[in-house]
Order: C-alpha cells, then sequence, then structure tokens
C-alpha cells in the first residue's frame, strides 16, 4: 500500500474506486483490442539498415509447405518499371548521398485507384534489403520507400512479410483549429508474398479485408478510413489453411502502442569477462578509415556536430547501402561535465540521418557498445538497431524473442542490423576475442511489464475557460487492475499514463508491472 500520493491520483481514487480484478493477467492483455506502449528514448536513433545473411533460394516457407520466395530473392517480381517511374526513382536516388547503387532496377507490382488517384507499388531488391516502394498519384506522402532484410525470408514463419502498415497516402499540411488528428485520404499496407498464396487477409478495427495479390506481392489501401483506424492481424490464404503472419501494428497517438507478443529475448544473460572503461582508438587517433562526409550534407549543421573536429563515413556492411558517420563533435549540453568534446555515431540513409552522442572521455561506461533502436516510419515492420563497440569487442550477435539468432554486421566499431518489430524484445550480446561474453544489453523487455489500456475511457471532471473550450479528466481500466488517466486540454494538450497498480491506495494484493527500463550487463 502506498499513502504518498499526488493529488490528482487521489481525486481519481474516490471517484473511481479499484474493483477487485480476478483472472489470467496475460490473457487480459492479450485480449484488450486497444494496446498503450510508452514512447522510448535511446541513445542513438537511426533511419534504415541490414543484415546480410546468407539465403536460400526457397526460404522459410517451404517449411510451411507454401512454395517459395524465389522470385524475391533473384530480384525478379513483376515486370519492369516504365522509363518515367524509373527516371523519377533514378532522381531521387541520385540526390540520397547514401542511397542505393546506380542502375536499381525498379519493378512494377500492383496498380489500384484510391478516392480516384492511380497507386502503384513498385519493389526492388538491392543487395541484401527487399524494398517496397509505394506511389499515390496526386497524393502526398508519397513515394514512400520500406524494406525489409533479405534474411527475413529464410526465416519467414509465413508464407508472407509485412512490410509496412496503415501508410497515409493524401496527408494533410496543417493541424486543425482543434487540435484532434485527421484521417488522410487512404491508408496503405503492403508486403512479400510467398509462390501458392491465395490472398492476404487484413483484420483492421473497421473489420476484415483482402488484399490485392500479385507479382509475389500484396497491397490493401483503406480510403477515407475513421481517424485512428489501424490493422490488427494479418493472415496469409493458401491451399485452404488460414495461416497467421507475424505482425506489429502501427502505433496511434498516446495509448495504441501494439503489445509485445514475447515476454523476453532469448540469448545469455550472464556476462564472463568485465570490462572497465573502452575507446575506439582509430577515432582518437584521427584515422582516414571509409570516407570524408560531403561537405555540404544537412546532418553536419546539426547541434551536436557544428564545429566537428573529426568525422569519417564507414559501412559496418559491403552488401547494404547504409552508412554509418562517425566523429568527434561538441555538445553544448554537455559543457557542465567540463568537457564538452563527444563521441557521435550517424546512421545516414536516403537524405536523411539519425544518432546521438556520449562523452568522449567516458563513452562506454555502460556496457562495451551503444544500443539504439530507431523506425522511420511507425507501421514500418523492421526496426534498426544500431551503434558502437569499444576495441574490446571482436563481434556482436543479436538473439531475438522467437529464440532466434544473428551475427551483426561490425566493422571500424561501427554495427548495424534490421530485426522484425513482431520479434521483440531484442538482446545484443558483445564478445570479445577469446569468445568471452563481455557485455549484453536488452531493448524492448519493459514493454512486457508495463500496464496497458484494457478498458474503455470515462470522463470523471470537466472544466470550460472563457471561450467555452472544454477540458477533461478521464480514466480507463488498465492491464494490471489499476487505472489509466488522461488529461485533455483545448488544442490538443495533455498528458497522460498507466501508473503501476501499487501507485494506487488499496490493499488488495494482486501482481504488479514493473516499469524499469532497458537492462544492461557489461
Amino acid at each position: 500500500m502506498n499513502d504518498r500520493l499526488s493529488p490528482l491520483e487521489s481525486t481519481l481514487d474516490r471517484l473511481v474506486p479499484v474493483a477487485p480484478v480476478d483472472g489470467d493477467w496475460s490473457a487480459i492483455v492479450r485480449a484488450a483490442g486497444r494496446r498503450m506502449r510508452r514512447r522510448r528514448l535511446t541513445t542513438v536513433g537511426v533511419v534504415v539498415a541490414a543484415l546480410v545473411v546468407g539465403v536460400s533460394p526457397v526460404g522459410g516457407a517451404i517449411a510451411d509447405r507454401v512454395a517459395d520466395f524465389s522470385t524475391w530473392v533473384r530480384g525478379e517480381p513483376g515486370t519492369a518499371a516504365s522509363e518515367v517511374d524509373q527516371a523519377a526513382f533514378d532522381e531521387a536516388n541520385s540526390r540520397s548521398w547514401a542511397g542505393f547503387p546506380p542502375g536499381t532496377k525498379l519493378r512494377r507490382l500492383i496498380s489500384t485507384t484510391a478516392g480516384g488517384h492511380e497507386v502503384d507499388l513498385f519493389g526492388f531488391r538491392s543487395g541484401d534489403s527487399l524494398c517496397l516502394r509505394i506511389v499515390g498519384r496526386g497524393l502526398s506522402g508519397s513515394p514512400a520507400l520500406s524494406c525489409a532484410p533479405l534474411a527475413a525470408l529464410e526465416s519467414a514463419a509465413a508464407p508472407v512479410v509485412v512490410v509496412q502498415a496503415d501508410h497515409g497516402l493524401g496527408l494533410v499540411n496543417h493541424v486543425p483549429p482543434s487540435g484532434e488528428p485527421v484521417a488522410p485520404q487512404a491508408q496503405a499496407t503492403f508486403g512479400i508474398v510467398a509462390d501458392g498464396v491465395d490472398t492476404v487477409e487484413l483484420v483492421a478495427d473497421d473489420g476484415t479485408h483482402r488484399a490485392t495479390v500479385a507479382a509475389n506481392a500484396f497491397l490493401y489501401v483503406a480510403e477515407r478510413p475513421k481517424v485512428g483506424t489501424r490493422v490488427r492481424e494479418v493472415f496469409a490464404i493458401a491451399g485452404g489453411r488460414r495461416i497467421p503472419v507475424p505482425f506489429a501494428s502501427a502505433p496511434f497517438g498516446r495509448w495504441d502502442w501494439p503489445a509485445p507478443t514475447h515476454d523476453r529475448p532469448a540469448g545469455p544473460s550472464r556476462v564472463e569477462r568485465k570490462v572497465e572503461g573502452g575507446e575506439i582508438g582509430w577515432v582518437l587517433r584521427h584515422e582516414n578509415r571509409g570516407e570524408a562526409p560531403p561537405e555540404d550534407a544537412r546532418y553536419l549543421r546539426t547541434e551536436m556536430l557544428r564545429g566537428y573536429e573529426f568525422a569519417r563515413v564507414v559501412t559496418p556492411d559491403p552488401g547494404s547501402h547504409l552508412r554509418m558517420l562517425v566523429a568527434i563533435g561538441h555538445m553544448p549540453r554537455l559543457a557542465a561535465h567540463g568537457d564538452e568534446r563527444s563521441l557521435c555515431v550517424f546512421v545516414v540513409s536516403g537524405e536523411g540521418a539519425g544518432g546521438g552522442c556520449n562523452l568522449l572521455a567516458d563513452p562506454f561506461s555502460v556496457a562495451p557498445f551503444w544500443l539504439g533502436e530507431s523506425i522511420a516510419e511507425g507501421g514500418d515492420q523492421y526496426a534498426t538497431l544500431s551503434g558502437l563497440a569499444s576495441d574490446d569487442v571482436a563481434r556482436l550477435q543479436l538473439f531475438l524473442a522467437t529464440g532466434a539468432s544473428q551475427p551483426i554486421p561490425l566493422h571500424d566499431n561501427a554495427w548495424a542490423i534490421r530485426a522484425a518489430r513482431a520479434d521483440r524484445p531484442y538482446r545484443v550480446v558483445a564478445y570479445d576475442r577469446e569468445g568471452r561474453i563481455i557485455g549484453i544489453q536488452d531493448i524492448g523487455d519493459e514493454d512486457a511489464r508495463l500496464p496497458r489500456l484494457a478498458g474503455a475511457w470515462r470522463t470523471v471532471l470537466t472544466a470550460h475557460d472563457r471561450q467555452g473550450r472544454v477540458s477533461e479528466v478521464r480514466v480507463a481500466p488498465s492491464s494490471d487492475g489499476g487505472r489509466c488517466f488522461e488529461i485533455r486540454l483545448p488544442g490538443g494538450a495533455g498528458s497522460g499514463g498507466c501508473p503501476r497498480r501499487r501507485a494506487w491506495p488499496t490493499c488488495q494484493r494482486l501482481p504488479s508491472a514493473s516499469t524499469s527500463g532497458r537492462t544492461a550487463r557489461g
């Protein structure tokens, strides 16, 4: 029992007492229609990455007795794109310093219409990446590009690999006066399909839909969806069977984050040799490894890198178009520590980059490697894990919650790998030259322990300002038997959360969830 409560918590407790709840909490979480997930901030943000792994021509779908992905492995799905579409892709690719290799050929897969506009799905293979490009003629929010690693086909648990979900087409370019979100004109969900698949079925908030399947791809376009409508489940229909497809829905707003399907990652859990400190020698010596960054690169003008003293662009994986900027910069916010010189890493892809910095004097204080995760868009099915490793690290291995593991490309102390969001949480393990484990970091494991929205909202307090605008306090049941709360203010501002049940005054003894962050050992 906790009797140190905020005034808001005390008020909510009086208005909505906690009712006894019995049953299996995991079942309650699984049954909840709407999910909430806390946003994370990590040291390194990225745009896109990939992994080179040998892939058999048949892929994992043979194990499911449903044909194979050979057409995609050969890079020959669909038909050659028109000269106009190829030229548009080439022009966009040429503007990207870290784009795909010249000569990358676009393939036309599926064409449909949405609200009187033509929507085309293109695809191509480049090195270890399988990429889909959606183009809505006359619709904002396009073209847009999403990729999956080639290795995803080898380990596929179903004959369909979803690449992107609920990508908005026809987005508004302004925020309405009310501050409430506005639905796009259309939302597109698309992916890769093996031979032998009859159709792809999508279960969304507004019902069940069947996608168009052609050229070893699928495309579903929802016209004028309601605000917040999301695809929740995906199934492959093949040979009279309905096969579940691993999938993570696109988040919407503060509460609607997909619940993790696994509690914890696989892999070793104990460090065999503890290392202290750590550095990257070639960076400290200012060696000219890799390439010099282009002087006009926009990411060099960020606050962290403005006035940098050293920067090089390296390629962790020669089979990928991905590049990583490693630099010594000056971060004003770290000046209070007495040394504002910082070790920075940015993942560069397309025309963008994302990254972060740490103190150069002690960059590996948590573990002998950095671990960051991000996705370029909410519906992307593959997140990028990336970072830097100290000179103590000889190799890195990724372990997924499914039990699978993959080697991580590591070169010039930079590393990056793409992992399916449906396989969260992840574990990255570092080994020294003798094969001993010297560092372990997990990411995504805290998601399984956070309380989640598990019921309908109820307004318990309302207030009006002089302009007649309404503010309100709402509460709803949470997955651990407590309550979620939300304060909604005019113009879209506000706050909310799902505190752990033990934060509310009650003498009932029920399991509570932890809100601890990413765990690290090393």
